[in-house]
C-alpha cells in the first residue's frame, strides 16, 4: 500500500515535520500504535542482550510530495519524539553496540513507466553480525516493502533483529516469556489421544476386520472338509474290473483281491476249518 504524505508537503500538524527546509521530513511508514509496540519489544531485547536495535527507512516520494521522507525508531524511542536522535548510531554512549534495519523506498511518479522499488540491508557494528541476506532467508523480500502490506514487512524485519543477532553468536538468545495466565478450559484437547483415522472410522474398521477373520476361518474349514479325490489311473494301465475275466478253477477259492466265483459256478466256497484239496498240475 502506497502511503501519501500530503500532510508533510503542506506542513499540517499530523505527526510529520519538515526538517530545516531541506526537503526532508519525518514520516511514519509504520502506524504509530504499531511502532510503539515495536519500540517496547526492542527495549526488552536490548535490556537482555545489551544491544541497541532500531530502524531507519528513507522514502523518496516522487508520486505526490517530491520529498525525502524518513521513518526512524529504536529501543530509545520514535523519530516523531526524538527526531534523528532515535537512530542508535547517533548515540554511541547509550548504544555502544547496535543493529539497525536500514531500507530505501522509491515511489515513482504517476507519469513514470518505472515501477516502485525498494532495497534494504542490516547495519551492525557486531563482529559477524546479521546481514540483509539473513532476512531474505526468513522470507522477507525487498519487493515486500512496496507491496500491499509494506508496513508488516518492515515490522517483521525489525523484530527479527534480536534473533538474528543471537544466531550469529554475537548475543545470547532471548528468554521465552512464560504465559502469565492458564490455558482456558476450552483450549484443552477434547478428544482422546490416538489416531484421527481410527477415531473417525473405528466402527467401519472393526467390522472390516471381523469380516476378514470370518472369511479366513471359513476358508480353513472348507479346506479341511474337502473330500479326498481318488488317485488317477496311471496312463497305459487298464483299470481293474470288478467282474472276473473267467470262472475260477474248481476247488480253488477266490484269493483276497482276486476274482470271485463267476455266475454258474457250482463249487461252493470252502467252509471254515476245512482243508484245502491239492491238485496236481497237468503236464
Amino acid at each position: 500500500m502506497r502511503y501519501l504524505y500530503r500532510a508533510a508537503a503542506v506542513g499540517l500538524v499530523t505527526g510529520f515535520a519538515v526538517l530545516g527546509g531541506s526537503g526532508e521530513a519525518a514520516a511514519e511508514l509504520i502506524e504509530p500504535a504499531d511502532a510503539a509496540e515495536v519500540v517496547e519489544e526492542l527495549a526488552e531485547a536490548s535490556a537482555e542482550q545489551g544491544i541497541c536495535y532500531g530502524w531507519y527507512i528513507e522514502i523518496d516520494d516522487d508520486y505526490e510530495t517530491h520529498l525525502t521522507l524518513r521513518d526512524i525508531g529504536s529501543n530509545l524511542g520514535l523519530g516523531s519524539d526524538l527526531g534523528i536522535d532515535a537512530d542508535p548510531r547517533r548515540n554511541p554512549a547509550l548504544c555502544p553496540k547496535y543493529v539497525v534495519f536500514e531500507a530505501s523506498i522509491h515511489y515513482t511518479s504517476a507519469s513514470s513507466e518505472a515501477e516502485d522499488s525498494a532495497s534494504f540491508r542490516v547495519v551492525s557494528n557486531l563482529p559477524g553480525g546479521p546481514t540483509g541476506d539473513d532476512l531474505e532467508e526468513l522470507g522477507i523480500r525487498e519487493k515486500d516493502l512496496v507491496g500491499q502490506r509494506d508496513d508488516d514487512a518492515a515490522i517483521r524485519a525489525i523484530l527479527a533483529l534480536p534473533m538474528l543477532a543471537a544466531e550469529s553468536g554475537a548475543a545470547p538468545y532471548l528468554t521465552p516469556e512464560p504465559n502469565p495466565s492458564p490455558i482456558p478450559a476450552a483450549d484443552h484437547p477434547t478428544n482422546p489421544p490416538g489416531s484421527d483415522l481410527w477415531r473417525q472410522n473405528g466402527v467401519a474398521l472393526t467390522l472390516l476386520g471381523l469380516g476378514a477373520v470370518a472369511a479366513l476361518i471359513w476358508l480353513i474349514v472348507a479346506l479341511v472338509k474337502k473330500p479326498q479325490e481318488a488317485a488317477p489311473t496311471p496312463p497305459g494301465k487298464p483299470a481293474r474290473s470288478a467282474q472276473p475275466d473267467g470262472p475260477p478253477r474248481p476247488g480253488i477259492p477266490p484269493q483276497p483281491g482276486g476274482p470271485s466265483a463267476g455266475p454258474g459256478s457250482s463249487q461252493p466256497p470252502p467252509g471254515p476249518g476245512l482243508a484245502q484239496p491239492s491238485y496236481k498240475q497237468e503236464s
